[in-house]
């Protein structure tokens, strides 16, 4: 029998009710939460005995032990860290980390200014490039063009990755603020 698991996670930006509630839903299978694999992309979990917790997560920049003590004293233990991504475990019933409109609006907004600066820098160059490619003509361009094209793409790409979680995070903003 395995004992490591890795599931793919909907994007933490998109679905964390989601993603959390199937964390959850795998512990009572025997499946417990151990890290984050794959550029962030799946979560690791290890066989254990079935348990009733319940994940939640904080996103944080520079963290100290205070915060993890903090979180442990409210019954939420650490389980894991990614950059500035932080989820913990408590069992079913367990005050939740985050409980009133305010401090959910604190903590989707900082993320919103995190990845709306990170989406700027990707915007510049997608724009940029852009208009390169769309007043150079494509026949007569040889390489350069096709060098410039292949910025183009991989300055969108990173646009996506970057603007669609500011994107996901406006709209929680705006959930909250409805």
């Amino acid at each position: 029998m395995r004992k490591t698991k890795y599931v793919l996670n909907s994007g933490l930006a998109f679905s964390e009710s989601g993603d959390l509630a199937k964390l959850s839903k795998l512990a009572k299978k025997g499946w417990l939460l151990e890290g984050i694999s794959y550029g962030g992309f799946c979560f690791r979990l290890v066989r254990t005995e079935p348990a009733d917790v319940e994940y939640s997560l904080d996103y944080r920049a520079n963290v100290s032990e205070d915060y993890f003590e903090l979180f442990e004293a409210a019954g939420w233990s650490h389980v894991v860290s990614v950059e500035n991504i932080h989820i913990f475990r408590a069992p079913t019933g367990t005050k939740a980390i985050y409980s009133d409109e305010e401090t959910m609006t604190e903590k989707y907004d900082e993320q919103r200014r995190l990845f709306g600066k990170y989406a700027v820098w990707a915007l510049v160059p997608v724009v940029l490039l852009f208009l390169v490619l769309m007043i150079w003509d494509a026949g007569s361009g040889g390489v350069w063009w096709n060098v410039m094209l292949g910025l183009f793409m991989i300055a969108a790409v990173a646009l996506v990755f970057t603007g669609m979680p500011y994107l996901a995070f406006m709209y929680r903003l705006w959930k909250l603020q409805k």
